[in-house]
């Protein structure tokens, strides 16, 4: 029985004064549940024990029975007990010491938990739980202490180029916003909600001296999040291609829709079936579709003028030179505001008002394709848990995934004599 033991110790990694005093097996049920193995340990007697608190070696106070679960050994569900020393430290008074093999507060060993995040990183909470023989609250819990002991060994932060953008929490519109460092590509940080309220925290928490370190923020159309970076940095703020060509596409599939309404009521169904010849580049339509297109234009002018304008506004995306784009973008602005196309007009307004942000992003090259690739892989990770009812685990999930966070436990020491 000696060796068995000393095995148990090898496998175990442990050092005196911890030591294996018995191994006792029991098989398992006809139900085909595992069997099991139960693991003692114990403190050598006459040994003094670390203060958690100070490290200093102070007289025992007395013991607690506790139990972890383990790894399991060839298919049998490991069990570790032991009775845990508590110091009587004259500084700190009686505390309970560490153990090596677990973190404090938890019933699951170190090996376990890095086997469960290992596992958790491309499966859902559910498989792995199943997996480990373990209650989806205890997985749960590895996943907040992970994510708690990545965020507090993560140094300060201080990026140079930052994405600001939201994702759906649930339907009903509930947003949580989600900032993104470009280099290299993770999350920063999480906040419910949408407004300045939920984006002021995150700069404030990186001080002014981080804040005057970034020099580039991407972004939507979001005053809120325009106005806070403005606010906290001295960042060119830049907003991406994508979401300028969406305003425009949306405006000139508003105006197809509304002839498209009109024409019908008169009989004629000549623009039904035509909503992506309109929104596509020329270049990428078949050349029988482009035709068609151009006799479409001709005769229906609201929707060909509306097409114009948007090709207009696509050419402007080649100028780097900024006078020169600001030029062609007040151009294209009195274009529209002359068109007398309502949906135009208004998308127009809004980028007039945003034509700064705009050249800015153009200039720099600077995108939010990131941030949006980012919200790709969020909804991904909703999907996979079939939702979530509490924003605090969703935040968790986030940061679990997609935070590149140091999430594995490690011992803080060894006692050994």
């Amino acid at each position: 029985m000696e060796e068995v033991n000393k095995f148990c110790e090898l496998l175990m990694f442990l050092h005196p004064p911890w030591e294996v005093t018995s191994v006792a097996c029991r098989e398992g049920g006809q139900d085909r549940s595992p069997g099991r193995v139960m693991i003692e340990m114990a403190y050598r007697r006459g040994q003094l024990v670390p203060c958690p608190e100070c490290g200093k070696l102070c007289k025992r106070h007395d013991t607690k029975q506790r139990e972890w679960r383990d790894l399991d050994l060839m298919g049998w569900r490991t069990v570790l007990r032991a009775a845990v020393p508590r110091a009587k430290c004259p500084a700190h008074g009686v505390r309970q010491i560490r153990v090596p093999w677990a973190e404090s507060r938890s019933h699951l060993t170190m090996r376990l938990e890095s086997e469960v995040i290992d596992d958790h990183l491309s499966m859902n909470l559910y498989q792995v739980a199943r997996k480990h023989g373990l209650s989806w609250d205890q997985v749960n819990g590895v996943v907040e202490r992970a994510v708690r002991r990545g965020l507090a060994r993560r140094a300060a932060q201080s990026p140079r180029r930052i994405g600001i953008d939201e994702t759906s929490f649930q339907k009903r519109h509930e947003y949580v916003s989600v900032v993104v460092n470009h280099a290299p590509a993770k999350v920063l940080y999480v906040a419910d909600g949408k407004g300045r309220d939920a984006i002021d925290p995150f700069f404030q928490s990186l001080g002014p001296e981080a804040c005057e370190r970034i020099d580039a923020v991407a972004s939507d159309f979001a005053p809120a999040y325009l106005g806070a970076a403005q606010t906290y940095t001295n960042a060119d703020l830049c907003i991406d291609r994508f979401h300028v060509v969406k305003l425009i596409l949306e405006a000139v599939d508003q105006v197809r829709r509304t002839e498209n309404k009109a024409s019908l009521q008169q009989g004629d169904p000549g623009l039904k079936g035509t909503r992506f010849d309109w929104l596509m580049g020329p270049q990428r339509l078949h050349p029988h579709r482009r035709q068609h297109l151009e006799a479409l234009r001709r005769q229906y002018r609201k929707v060909g003028r509306a097409w114009e304008l948007k090709e207009q506004a696509a050419e402007i995306w080649t100028i780097r030179e900024p006078k020169l784009a600001y030029r062609a973008w007040e151009a294209w602005y009195q274009s529209a505001m002359r068109s007398r196309l309502t949906p135009l007009m208004k998308a127009a307004r809004t980028i007039w008002k945003y034509v700064e942000e705009i050249i800015n992003g153009t200039v720099r090259g600077m995108t939010n394709a990131l941030s949006e690739s980012i919200n790709s892989k969020i909804q991904w990770i909703k999907r996979q848990a079939c939702g979530y009812r509490n924003r605090e685990r969703f935040r968790l999930a986030i940061y679990f995934h997609l935070g590149k966070l140091d999430l594995y436990p490690r011992p803080a020491f060894h006692t050994e004599s």
